[in-house]
């Protein structure tokens, strides 16, 4: 699965290559009228090593490890750095196949999992804006996707998905259940495969269960989950 590279002449970058044009890039996001520019030498810089899993692995750590330090108003920028992983000029292409992101799922997710912390509270919207443009980006949005079967990579990828939102919803701290649900209704709003009976009977039971709850204290957030 290629980006239309001659792999007889793809070469990777390295990490060296890699580390200058992120902070490049992480410059130019930081500042309104460069941060477009950034996005986009970010989405060819991707483009360049997504045929390589060590190159964009390395990629996704470097953002994370970036990402860490900085206010929740410096972060705000460059979180979108982790949806643009999954985009390609090649996703407007019906042939192209973004199971190649799939292996990127995991380490990203987990990115998105540490930054939920109280003192993160004003991003938690960019949180839930970066996962909904991750589902637009690797899953089926057609409404007709209520009723495909997956296979079992697609299975994987959705479950992922869905379980972040669940495991926060569940996690015993108002931040995390703030996300998990602002997420959830950013699944549901974006991904159809969420009808699919096996899929809507859990998130159903998950939404009651926590309703039911005296001290589950997200749920404004919830509610718009069920009226999404």
């Amino acid at each position: 699965m290629s980006l239309g590279n001659d792999k007889n002449n793809y070469n990777p970058m390295s990490n060296q290559e890699i580390n200058s044009s992120l902070i490049s890039i992480y410059d130019k996001i930081g500042k309104p009228p460069t941060k477009e520019v950034g996005y986009d030498l970010f989405l060819k810089l991707v483009n360049k090593n997504l045929d390589s899993s060590p190159q964009m692995n390395y990629i996704i750590n470097h953002i994370g490890e970036f990402l860490s330090p900085l206010t929740p108003k410096e972060k705000d920028p460059c979180i979108k750095l982790l949806s643009l992983v999954f985009y390609s000029p090649s996703n407007e292409d019906e042939s192209f196949d973004t199971k190649i992101y799939f292996p990127y799922l995991t380490p990203v997710l987990s990115i998105l999992q540490n930054l939920i912390k109280d003192t993160n509270s004003p991003i938690f919207p960019t949180i839930s804006n970066t996962f909904a443009e991750i589902v637009q980006n690797i899953m089926p949005t057609d409404i007709e996707a209520s009723n495909i079967e997956l296979d079992e990579d697609e299975k994987t990828a959705y479950e992922m998905l869905q379980g972040f939102c669940i495991y926060n919803m569940r996690y015993d701290d108002k931040s995390n259940r703030i996300v998990g649900s602002l997420c959830l209704t950013k699944l549901v709003e974006n991904c159809p495969i969420v009808l699919q009976s096996q899929y809507m009977k859990l998130i159903w039971e998950v939404i009651i269960s926590l309703i039911d709850k005296k001290n589950f204290n997200a749920k404004y957030e919830l509610l718009n989950c069920l009226i999404s």
